[in-house]
């Protein structure tokens, strides 16, 4: 999907969140949910990588597990019958609380999802955690709300209170489970593909063991990047790079991750043990 069905679908589904009847409390659970679970991740994939990404605008500003913990402290303190029973009291009382349902469950997505692509891996090991983090504590809540002896919001929900309260429970257990343990391993397969396919991926550079051309100007290996094989090879261009100054770009980038670029067991950007006479016998859709 694109980012911008995915946001379109995330707005259409908070719009129904917040228009459905919260009479019960199962109902009020619901719509929670759909905003925090539902919703909220499917806004931050609408805008993540994109051009009003703000944790790629202001990557320092944005820790995924101060986000959980923001959630935590939303959720359970809104959750509490003295702040839930004055929500559903008042209009502005339950704006608030719809806000900052919002707000929190949207960091928290936003700050997993978002940000440069080069610093993926780094976000990706923490939203995982993160994200995991908050699977327990909606867990735990659920539970509390599920196997507890007696109503806690009898005062102010509709019909059978401490059905609708179990139901709830429920709700936010099965719900938050399956969202947020989606989000996780979503976010390890991507942490796997980085770690285990980077010299199978773009931005491989290839450094010969001799020039290809021995009259070139200055004798320099030449660099070859690997592209897919539905993008154009620029050799022009690449031809006219320094790859030693390259390596040591790539190096500086890798050092902020503490990974080796040219180690075996580690991300590799680069290779130098290439025949640049036929860079094709490695890579089939590298051509010099």
């Amino acid at each position: 999907m694109t980012r911008r069905l995915l946001f379109t679908l995330g707005c259409v589904l908070l719009s129904a969140a917040w228009w459905m009847p919260q009479h019960t409390f199962h109902a009020h659970m619901a719509a929670h949910m759909i905003v925090v679970a539902i919703a909220a991740p499917l806004l931050a994939l609408g805008l993540a990588g994109g051009n009003w990404d703000p944790v790629k605008r202001w990557p320092d500003g944005f820790s995924a597990l101060i986000a959980s913990l923001i959630e935590l402290v939303v959720v359970w303190l809104w959750h509490m019958p003295l702040l839930h029973e004055a929500a559903r009291q008042n209009i502005a009382v339950l704006a608030a609380e719809q806000a900052s349902f919002l707000g929190s469950g949207f960091l928290l997505w936003i700050t997993v999802f978002g940000g440069d692509a080069s610093r993926r891996p780094e976000r990706a090991a923490v939203g995982i955690v993160a994200l995991l983090l908050t699977l327990i504590h909606m867990t735990l809540l659920g539970a509390l709300l599920a196997l507890s002896p007696r109503p806690l919001y009898a005062g102010h929900h509709a019909g059978d209170a401490l059905a609708s309260q179990e139901l709830g429970g429920v709700i936010m257990i099965v719900t938050g489970g399956i969202a947020y343990m989606a989000g996780a391993l979503w976010l390890l397969s991507q942490l796997l593909h980085e770690s285990g396919g980077a010299g199978r991926g773009h931005g491989l550079v290839l450094l010969p063991r001799t020039a290809a051309d021995p009259n070139r100007p200055n004798h320099l290996p030449l660099p070859l990047q690997r592209n897919s094989p539905s993008e154009d090879h620029h050799p022009g261009m690449i031809a006219r790079v320094n790859p030693e100054e390259l390596v040591a770009g790539l190096a500086a980038l890798r050092e902020r991750l503490g990974l080796n670029i040219e180690g075996a067991r580690s991300p590799r950007l680069v290779d130098r043990n290439i025949d640049a006479s036929d860079p094709g016998a490695i890579h089939p859709d590298m051509r010099h």
